[in-house]
């Protein structure tokens, strides 16, 4: 079993972009193979056995200043992959906060892990005025020199060596292998990526050199010297090239960088030198800086534009490619090109130089028979007639974006019984149906109640037959009708009455309740309508029911108001004529009771009026509580139409934004590239998917499920909202709801795509294709056209950076930069083997020796089918040669120019600025870059005069006066008698002895030192043991000499030659001397 690991660390906010590229296409790849956990994985493993079991696994690791653009804040939605939100967990990130920083910036003396990086007063001045009003955790603002301060400040460091020994632990975990590949990426433009980067990689190599881990480090760095526009704050190119410097000091291991984890002491990390030999056994804090430094550029190598998120896409695609689809079985020379590991000569000038050529660029190309991209298509166009069925529900030959005529007025007659919402239910006349109070099922309708309670009484009355018992009827009908009144209607528990009885349902409290309950009935039945694609009961009629609900109620409780005052004079009236009956009976005399019968028709006449009077009295009261009723009713029926409207919105841009991702855009995409023919997918799935009603209508019933999972007991319209939110930038509906219906779409886009390949034999699958059947089937051979394509594809895959062809080429027997390229293809058994071979052997011939070898590998049909990819390594050239190096220069040159050489703005650093330069210095410049380290070496005495005149000086050491020069350095020039009387004319015009070596110096330098001379002079530091009494002196020497040059000037301030000097004793003093004390 061979295994790879990877581990991707994104620093900054362009580093963390190329760790969401890289997590979405892991997750596309996770999907792709058949992965169906919600959870997203914080480690992906991919296994394949191709001879032997391949493990890849592969992990993230995000770090910025700025807590939003941590979090992808504002760019949610490119977060999102296959409807799946990519979110970063807690492990994944690392938080530089800034909190610390004033602190830090305001003690600098009390931190050893910042202080010896900061020498000058105004240095040190200029990082507490940054600080200020430093808003915490927003970036860095594009200075380098904050970026570096947050990192060493607080917990910053320790957090994310955490952070990175969890992602280690991560990748090994069940017996898995110690061995990495790390990659770095970020720009160095930025305050954060340009700022942490190095030191960053300087504290993984310290922690990695103390663990069992075998490892290596790649950075991939992203430049540019485009136009940024407004992002362009001054520092953005200077950033660049001072970053660039740093870099290949560091792999040089001529920049040690400071330990800023804070150790008890200042201490820089010791690097093992570039030049070590076998035998040498001494403990480095690094053993090494890192294999190649991939420059991430805005022109690739042929000329053309990659715009940033091209680039972030390229660095995400090379990642991708060589974990996953190569899963560590790399061809050895494509792996040695990434790592620069086949190159004896590691500089322009051999072995030795200052200028390394561990650099290199790449670029990568994928095509594809996209599955996923069709399947995402397939399962929005499901979708989409899910969508549209919930809409319209108007099915003609597939689900139509049209609604059907719909009536809501007769909808809701026809339906308002059902909804316990007629004018019967409304005032309670009736006491049946879901909304009402159990233990009132039986009660009679108003008129009905009093009708048989007074029927009864008067037939228990006038069973009392004698004439002295009739003039008592009416008394006794009248106590059992008001008993009725006050204690026997409707009771509720153990006492009943027309007053007691709208008493209590007239309750503030008990209108609300009800009212709650009508509207939760009327919801549910809606809502149950709606989820089992019930005739009308569509999205787009859902808000016409309920506003003619609404209208319809409204009407009623209009209705109540204005029908009360007519109940209450109707009870007058029945009043009046109960009166007049009741006269009537008391006139009837013994005989006439006997013998006409006329009591009993007036009795039943008297019974009928107080049935009309109490029905009428009832009805008054309940006209009243209908009113209020209905008043409450619609407020909750207006919250209703709230939340239907909201869904009804929610849905319309739902379907909006399925179809937005049916459009094929025209323009071209950033990324792979499709070989498909878009119109022949959508041409299928018109034919074959959208008219099948039974699988669409299998594929609703799957939504449903789970959308009713969602809102649970709850069936409301709010429940589902809850779960959709409209974004206000883009207009996207998102959320679960629509998530959960792009999965099970997505799901059954599976199902469905079995189900019409067996019933469709005319049918082309989407599935299954093989890229090189696809391109046989349409070529049939390998013809100019083919050739032409696949030129183009190795075109595209042309590295990120172009170069300067006006560049010196290096000082070795095979200069850079040189290129290998690699081109990934599948097997075939449906096409004919020489098609295949033809295939490559047309890549591999159009291909020139001077633009590099290619590679053509042919990888297992069952691996991968549906892709071909290419790749193009660049590698073993200088920084100088590429081109953006050139006008990174010439910002930082203006920068140097406009600030006096401080470069405080820029360097993260003091000794930054004195880095070896990235171009091939004139010789001015390179004597200009060693007068400090010449002034160092006169001042210590390293300078060997001669005892006559016309004899050449030396730099060098002897063991006493009489011994020979060792370490002999030539300078260029002799010693003079002009030299001689300009020391006398000096002492006798100002009374002091100047240095004969300072005079020679300022006199000569210039003009005659030896090119090469500088920097062997600087070598000598380290070949003679240097005793702390030397740099004494050698101070006491140099401030002597700040006074000196200016009698040697003739004391004229603008003096060119007087500037120079002056400007290489104070780096002398701030920068050389301070080093030598380090190494004592």
């Amino acid at each position: 079993m061979a295994q790879k690991n990877t581990l991707l660390v994104g620093i900054g906010g362009t580093g963390c972009e190329v760790v969401r590229d890289l997590k979405k296409k892991l997750h596309v790849e996770w999907r792709a193979r058949g992965a169906e956990d919600k959870q997203i994985p914080d480690m992906f493993e991919f296994k394949e056995n191709i001879g032997v079991e391949h493990i890849s696994r592969i992990a993230t690791l995000s770090i910025d200043s700025h807590a939003d653009d941590l979090a992808g804040q504002g760019k949610r939605s490119e977060w999102v992959s296959l409807g799946d939100d990519i979110t970063l967990m807690g492990r994944e990130q690392v938080l530089l906060k800034s909190a610390s920083v004033m602190d830090t910036a305001q003690n600098l003396d009390l931190y050893s892990g910042v202080s010896p990086w900061l020498r000058r007063e105004d240095e040190k001045k200029h990082l507490t005025n940054i600080t200020v009003g430093l808003e915490p955790d927003c970036g860095c603002n594009q200075l380098r020199r904050l970026g570096r301060l947050a990192l060493a400040s607080g917990d910053n460091i320790d957090n994310i060596i955490s952070g990175v020994a969890n992602r280690l632990e991560r990748l090994s975990g069940n017996g898995g292998e110690f061995v990495v590949d790390i990659h770095v990426a970020g720009s160095i433009a930025t305050g954060t990526g340009g700022g942490t980067m190095l030191d960053i990689v300087a504290q993984l190599q310290s922690y990695l050199s103390n663990t069992s881990w075998r490892s290596n480090i790649y950075i991939h760095a992203f430049t540019t010297a485009a136009d940024v526009g407004d992002k362009n704050t001054g520092r953005f190119y200077i950033n660049q090239y001072a970053a660039l410097k740093e870099y290949n000091a560091f792999n040089r291991s001529l920049y040690k960088p400071w330990d800023i984890r804070n150790p008890p002491q200042p201490k820089r990390l010791s690097i093992k030198p570039v030049d070590a030999g076998a035998d040498d056994t001494n403990y480095y804090d690094l053993k090494q800086t890192y294999k190649s430094l991939f420059l991430v550029t805005d022109t690739t190598d042929r000329g053309t534009k990659a715009s940033l998120p091209e680039q972030i896409d390229s660095t995400a695609e090379l990642l991708f490619q060589l974990s996953v689809r190569q899963l560590g079985d790399l061809p050895n020379s494509i792996r040695q090109a990434l790592s620069n590991e086949d190159n004896p000569e590691t500089t322009d000038e051999g072995f030795t130089g200052t200028r390394s050529m561990k650099n290199g660029a790449y670029g990568v190309h994928r095509v594809s028979i996209p599955e996923t991209k069709i399947r995402q298509r397939l399962s929005s166009s499901l979708g989409l007639q899910f969508s549209l069925q919930l809409l319209h529900n108007n099915w003609v030959k597939s689900f139509l974006d049209n609604p059907l005529a719909f009536n809501a007025t007769a909808f809701v007659g026809d339906s308002i019984k059902v909804l316990d919402v007629s004018k019967n239910d409304l005032w309670l006349d009736k006491t049946v149906g879901n909304t009402k109070d159990d233990n009132e099922i039986d009660f009679a309708s108003y008129q009905q109640d009093w009708r048989s309670t007074l029927e009864k009484i008067e037939q228990e009355a006038i069973a009392a037959k004698s004439y002295k018992e009739m003039q008592q009827w009416i008394t006794v009908f009248n106590r059992e009708a008001d008993k009725h009144w006050n204690e026997t209607f409707r009771p509720l528990g153990d006492n009943g009455g027309v007053e007691r009885y709208f008493s209590h349902h007239g309750k503030n409290i008990e209108i609300d309740k009800r009212a709650a309950r009508v509207k939760k009935h009327i919801e549910a039945i809606i809502l149950n309508g709606l989820e089992d694609n019930l005739e009308n009961y569509t999205v787009n009629n859902l808000p016409d029911i309920v506003d003619t609900l609404i209208k319809r109620i409204e009407e009623d409780a209009a209705g109540f108001t204005k029908k009360r005052s007519g109940y209450e004079k109707m009870a007058d009236i029945a009043q009046n004529k109960r009166s007049a009956i009741h006269d009537e009976i008391r006139k009837i005399g013994k005989i006439a009771y006997a013998v006409s019968g006329g009591a009993i028709r007036l009795f039943s006449q008297y019974q009928a009026e107080s049935v009309n009077y109490y029905a009428n009295r009832t009805y008054e009261r309940a006209a009243a509580y209908g009113s209020d009723f209905c008043m409450e009713l619609l407020d909750n029926l207006r919250l209703l139409r709230k939340d239907v409207g909201q869904f009804k919105l929610n849905m319309v841009t739902l379907r909006d934004n399925l179809v937005t991702e049916l459009m094929i855009e025209k323009e071209e995409k950033i990324g792979i590239e499709d070989w498909i023919s878009w119109e022949e997918i959508n041409d299928s799935i018109q034919q074959y998917f959208v008219t099948d009603k039974s699988l669409l209508e299998k594929n609703s019933t799957s939504i449903w499920e789970k959308l009713k999972e969602l809102r649970g007991d709850k069936k409301t319209f709010q429940a589902y909202n809850h779960f959709m939110t409209i974004d206000d930038k883009t207009n996207v509906v998102r959320g679960v709801f629509p998530d959960t219906i792009r999965k099970e779409s997505l799901q059954y886009s599976h199902v469905f795509h079995a189900a019409i390949v067996e019933k469709s034999p005319n049918f082309k699958p989407f599935f299954g294709r093989n890229i090189i059947k696809e391109l046989y089937e349409e070529f049939h051979e390998v013809t100019p056209a083919l050739e032409e394509i696949v030129r183009g594809w190795i075109k595209k895959s042309s590295p990120m950076v172009a170069f300067d062809s006006g560049q010196p080429r290096p000082n070795v027997p095979k200069p850079g930069p040189r290129k290998r390229r690699l081109l990934l293809i599948p097997a075939c058994k449906d096409v004919p083997a020489s098609f295949s071979e033809a295939l490559q052997y047309c890549a591999i011939g159009m291909i020139s020796n001077s633009d590099g070898e290619i590679l053509v590998k042919v990888i297992p049909e069952e691996r991968c089918p549906n892709e071909i990819s290419a790749m193009t390594v660049a590698f073993f050239f200088p920084i100088r040669q590429a081109a953006v190096t050139s006008a990174l220069k010439t910002h930082y040159d203006k920068a140097m120019l406009s600030n006096d050489g401080k470069f405080i703005f820029y360097q993260c650093h003091s000794e930054s600025s004195q880095f070896s330069d990235l171009m091939l210095p004139s010789r001015a410049e390179e004597l200009e870059l060693q007068l400090p380290s010449v002034l160092v070496a006169a001042a210590m005495g390293f300078m060997q005069l001669p005892d006559d005149v016309d004899l050449p000086i030396y730099f060098g050491t002897r063991q006493d006066t009489f011994s020979p020069i060792d370490n002999r350095i030539d300078t260029g020039f002799k010693l003079t008698n002009a030299n001689k009387d300009i020391v006398s004319r000096m002492t006798e015009q100002y009374a002091v002895d100047v240095s004969l070596e300072l005079a020679i110096l300022y006199s000569n330098y210039h003009e005659q030192f030896v090119r090469d001379s500088g920097s062997k002079t600087n070598e000598l530091f380290n070949k003679v043991q240097i005793q702390t009494e030397d740099i004494v002196r050698a101070e006491a020497n140099m401030s002597n000499y700040q006074k000196w040059i200016f009698l040697l000037a003739k004391r004229n301030e603008e003096d060119e030659k007087y500037g120079k000097f002056k400007a290489a004793i104070q780096d002398a003093l701030n920068r050389v001397i301070p080093e030598l004390k380090e190494n004592l």
